[in-house]
């Protein structure tokens, strides 16, 4: 698959890079929104305050809208949150700040009873099928770096739970940085509240 990286300045963009040419993907990477205007699949990085990236990010917004109605978007991180209606990052009490609305909901902080910023493996649990999914079990283990959450809705694939130990085994904590999911060990189970998501034309 062609799939095309927007580079609005905001992003670990060598790192994404390396990761979508190594699950078979053509990647190019651009800044300018013709490109992604003919793009057949599009990514968007964030990394920061979604303040900052919403500022980078506008003039992508009216193309990224448009191309949401026919064609697959993936968000990363911050770029996830972005697809949000809003958040409350950086918002006074009370408000929020407008996002590009390509999915319902609002991005929270992560609440008191968890550890802000949360940095640990959370162990998956999809709730349905989707293609985002092919070779990802219940009880496999990604890896969260955040302070701020999306919903968790209808439009949620796969919810991440907090497990209260890192995994034991070295042989699979090697695996887990090389990619390879592993399987559910021991721990204790606490809620968090990230998710993994589509907007609404590509559901």
């Amino acid at each position: 698959m062609n799939v095309t990286v927007i580079d609005y300045g905001v992003g670990n963009l060598r790192s994404l890079r390396r990761g979508l040419e190594r699950a078979g993907a053509d990647v190019t990477v651009s800044s300018k929104p013709d490109d992604i205007r003919d793009a057949a699949a599009l990514v968007l990085p964030g990394v920061g305050a979604f303040q900052e990236c919403v500022n980078n990010s506008e003039p992508f917004h009216d193309v990224l809208v448009e191309k949401a109605e026919d064609t697959p978007i993936l968000g990363v991180c911050v770029g996830l949150q972005l697809m949000y209606e809003e958040s409350t990052e950086g918002a006074p009490e009370g408000e929020t700040v407008e996002g590009l609305g390509l999915i319902p909901g609002r991005v929270e902080r992560l609440p008191d009873s968890v550890k802000v910023p949360h940095m640990g493996w959370n162990e998956l649990t999809p709730e349905r099928d989707h293609p985002i999914m092919d070779g990802i079990e219940a009880g496999d283990y990604a890896y969260f770096v955040h302070s701020y959450c999306a919903d968790v809705t209808e439009r949620t694939i796969a919810p991440g739970e907090e497990r209260g130990n890192r995994p034991e085994d070295p042989q699979q904590l090697r695996r887990l940085r090389r990619g390879v999911p592993r399987r559910r060990g021991r721990g204790r189970r606490v809620t968090t509240y990230a998710s993994v998501a589509r907007s609404p034309s590509t559901t």
